[in-house]
């Protein structure tokens, strides 16, 4: 049963904070469109919705839409958000979320699934061993096999208890970024790179590094988790590097 149950659970998608994401170490975030980024077959998305995408796009998440729907219904909903997307997708079947990981060369633990359905988004992420989050669904849906899903699925969550995200009380008052090079969140203002966290700005540059202390997997200075690309771990093993 705790394979239909989230890691998460939200009201909405553009209620979960960003700093949700970046504490975890999540870097992609997949997400469903029918009543999660809008109402079912709706071309228009939520009000609230481009809003949240440009506030997850500028902390450096990679967004993708991931929906069974067909390409005729997905590709202009998500060109219109300029995002990427994948149709026909299959959930809850893994393979083309990991296959888009593949080539994004990122960890299933780096990923997250969002959507409303427990059957085919909770259970998706569940397999591809991603973080799952349930949103509510932004409509009632109460015609065919929906409505069925539906009725299920409140059967499924009688048992279910809510795990309510809290923040990391280090991190109060943290802007987070994410490293564009190891994928760490990292506190902005803790390295003299904007977009690097101090780990790589040292080893690509020579600047200053950050004089690291980790608790619970995260260094309590910068916030980096330990993260190392392909090209630093070759500095490093190599002797080329700056540490």
């Amino acid at each position: 049963m705790s394979l239909f149950y989230p890691s998460y659970s939200f009201r909405r998608i553009y209620e979960i904070p960003t700093r949700f994401f970046l504490e975890q170490g999540i870097r992609v975030l997949f997400l469903d469109v029918d009543n999660t980024l809008t109402t079912h077959d709706n071309p228009i998305p939520h009000e609230r919705i481009k809003d949240w995408l440009e506030e997850q796009g500028q902390a450096g998440l990679r967004l993708l839409v991931l929906s069974n729907n067909t390409a005729e219904r997905v590709a202009p909903f998500a060109r219109g958000l300029g995002l990427e997307y994948v149709a026909d997708a299959k959930k809850p079947l893994p393979f083309p979320l990991w296959r888009a990981l593949k080539e994004m060369e990122i960890s299933p633990r780096a990923a997250a699934v969002v959507g409303d359905q427990i059957f085919t988004d909770v259970l998706c992420g569940k397999l591809s061993r991603c973080l799952s989050v349930l949103v509510e669904p932004m409509e009632e849906e109460d015609w065919g096999f929906l409505a069925v899903k539906r009725r299920w699925e409140k059967q499924v969550l009688k048992r279910y208890i809510p795990r309510r995200w809290q923040p990391n009380p280090r991190m109060e008052g943290w802007e987070l970024v994410i490293c564009d090079e190891c994928g760490s969140s990292f506190r902005k203002g803790s390295s003299q790179m904007l977009r690097l966290c101090p780990e790589c700005a040292h080893h690509l540059y020579g600047y200053p590094n950050c004089d690291h202390h980790f608790e619970g997997g995260r260094c309590i200075r910068c916030g980096w988790d330990g993260s190392e690309s392909g090209y630093i771990k070759g500095l490093k093993q190599g002797g080329n590097g700056n540490g």
